[in-house]
């Protein structure tokens, strides 16, 4: 009997120690879970504090924190490097964009709009009156220079000593950008034993412009031609057909009052009492035209 209640005491420690000790390669008994109120999620025993707790609040491990740590409220940390852009310019320190310019909603500099497009102001503007065009419009010519007067006949002819060129007359107007039309007086006139000899043409005339400079003339009309003594004796004349064809070169073609060169021969055709003959002047000159 001795022995048998020996036995059992003996027993019943080594019963407990066997239920309290695992087993070997079997898992720990979960912990039991938090109290109520708590607001920590309950996960299995890891080697942490009970209820595996975050570590302790850090300057770098906060929830909201861009260079926040490993904790597991903490965002995934960001990829890449930071986004470097220029320092803010202007004279207000406005924001930029991401290639130095001003944004969009940033402040721009005054009269300016985003993006750097020119200010437009609202509203109508006053209108400019666009400029004359060269070559438009009202014209006029004054040409002087030295000339000559050749005589003709069935039978003979004569040139005179070098005479007065002009002055010879032209105003008119643009019938295009390289058409003038003018009304035209031009001669030539020469004196010799007191006696005023002169070969004149009077009618329209059309200008050419070839290009900005060359320009070429022709005109038809009445052509006369007279002579007159310089001690009030009998003065004559005799009147025909007469031509105008001239050639110049205007050196400053781009401004509005121009200088030019030019040769012009007026021939004039005569018949009287059954006797025909031409009186021709050649002119060498320089003049003015207003484009």
């Amino acid at each position: 009997m001795r022995t048998l209640i020996g036995l059992v005491v003996l027993a019943v420690p080594a019963l407990s120690f066997a239920q309290s000790a695992p087993p070997p390669g079997s898992q720990p008994a979960p912990p039991p879970p938090p109290p109520a109120g708590s607001q920590q999620p309950y996960q299995p025993a890891t080697g942490n504090p009970p209820y595996n707790a975050p570590p302790p609040a850090s300057p770098n491990n906060g929830p909201y924190d861009p260079n926040a740590g490993t904790g597991p409220y903490a965002p995934p940390p960001p990829q890449g490097p930071p986004p470097q852009g220029p320092p803010p310019q202007g004279p207000y320190g406005q924001p930029q964009g991401p290639y130095g310019q001003p944004g969009p909603y940033g402040q721009q500099p005054y009269g300016q709009q985003p993006y750097g497009q020119p200010y437009q102001p609202y509203g109508p503007q006053p209108s400019q009156p666009p400029p004359r065009p060269l070559r438009g419009g009202l014209t006029f010519e004054a040409n002087l220079g030295v000339g000559w007067i050749k005589i003709s006949d069935d039978y003979n002819s004569d040139t005179s000593d070098a005479g007065l060129g002009g002055i010879c007359l032209g105003i008119g107007g643009w019938v295009g950008k390289n058409i003038a039309i003018t009304a035209r007086l031009a001669g030539v006139n020469f004196e010799e034993n007191d006696t005023r000899y002169s070969a004149i043409f009077l009618g329209p005339s059309l200008q050419y412009w070839i290009d900005d400079h060359i320009w070429l003339g022709g005109g038809a009309g009445i052509g006369v031609f007279a002579a007159s003594s310089s001690y009030g004796g009998e003065d004559n004349s005799i009147s025909g057909f007469g031509l105008d064809l001239r050639a110049g070169y205007t050196f400053n073609a781009g401004s509005e009052n121009t200088i030019n060169a030019s040769v012009e021969i007026n021939p004039s055709f005569f018949n009287e009492n059954g006797q025909s003959g031409t009186a021709t002047g050649i002119a060498l000159l320089v003049g003015y035209q207003h484009l």
